[in-house]
């Protein structure tokens, strides 16, 4: 597993983006983004009970000859997949990290640890034990989130799926949505 990732400039970037889309204009709780991260879990797990997996193929050859902007064919092959939801739930722990100032540095050190080839878990078993994590108030918000970022590459490992790679894809998407993405109010 690649323990190297470079998680305070992803950090730095996602809280960027989000703060320049207006998803930072008020001040609302750890608890309310906390809530905000398990949307996202939600939505990795409605995307699995779709069957709905990104198609990267498709998606590299499209986007190589050109036809479409980049940001259709990111729609039509990534968008609304596992592998986008569970990009979101680690770019809104990262944003959440900016906010706050929390330093990522432990993350890699926990995805040393951390190795989920052998254990025969359903997906909705470990999107409900990262939602544990998300919700233990004995942990203090820097563990917490670096433990939900490990968990979510963890996972992505032990089903060969390159997730900081669709990371930073998804870093490049939302970097050119509209801002709060056409009117959500959060």
């Amino acid at each position: 597993m690649k323990c190297d990732i470079d998680f305070n400039g992803l950090r730095d970037r996602a809280f960027a983006t989000a703060k320049a889309h207006g998803w930072h204009d008020q001040e609302l709780s750890d608890n309310h983004w906390r809530m905000m991260v398990i949307t996202e879990v939600s939505e990795a797990v409605e995307a699995d009970r779709k069957g709905r997996h990104a198609d990267l193929g498709k998606f590299l050859t499209n986007a190589s000859k050109g036809d479409c902007p980049w940001n259709v064919d990111f729609e039509i092959f990534i968008k609304n997949s596992v592998e986008d939801e569970l990009c979101d739930v680690v770019i809104r722990c990262l944003d959440l990290g900016g906010l706050r100032g929390i330093d990522f540095d432990r993350t890699n050190k926990m995805l040393k640890k951390l190795k989920l080839r052998d254990v025969p878990c359903a997906f909705t078993e470990i999107m409900f034990d990262i939602c544990g994590v998300l919700t233990n108030g004995f942990y203090n918000l820097s563990y917490v989130l670096c433990l939900t970022i490990a968990a979510v590459i963890a996972y992505c490992d032990s089903k060969g799926i390159d997730i900081e790679w669709f990371i930073n894809q998804k870093m490049k998407y939302n970097e050119m949505r509209s801002f709060k993405h056409g009117g959500k109010s959060y």
